[in-house]
């Protein structure tokens, strides 16, 4: 495996731990907003920092590639079924060019069979 890979798997396994980290920081610091000053967590500009990337990292593996992907297999699909039906159409336009009278170079469905 490449070293690409090996960072993006480990990445989607911080992802999925990321709430269990991020959601009690977040619980913590609402708490000890009661707390006497002195005991307060503050959050310095690092520590926002860090908080917030983390919730991005989050945000963008937990909810936009699940639908990021969910939207490129539906593209897919319809690219898919369009390719197909192109495909049907070419066969059928075929059919109908290789069929022709050697004389009149009419196809032989537009003829009549007793004509």
């Amino acid at each position: 495996m490449c070293i690409l890979c090996v960072i993006q798997k480990l990445s989607r396994r911080v992802a999925t731990v990321l709430p269990w980290l991020v959601i009690p920081l977040i619980g913590l610091w609402a708490l000890s907003q009661l707390l006497p000053p002195a005991f307060r967590f503050e959050i310095t500009s690092p520590r926002l920092a860090c908080v917030f990337v983390l919730l991005v990292t989050l945000f963008w593996y937990e909810i936009l590639m699940p639908q990021l992907s969910a939207w490129r297999v539906r593209r897919n699909a319809r690219l898919r079924e369009r390719k197909r039906f192109e495909a049907l159409e070419m066969q059928k336009l075929r059919k109908t060019a290789t069929r022709r009278c050697r004389n009149c170079y009419n196809p032989y469905r537009d003829q009549n069979p007793g004509g």
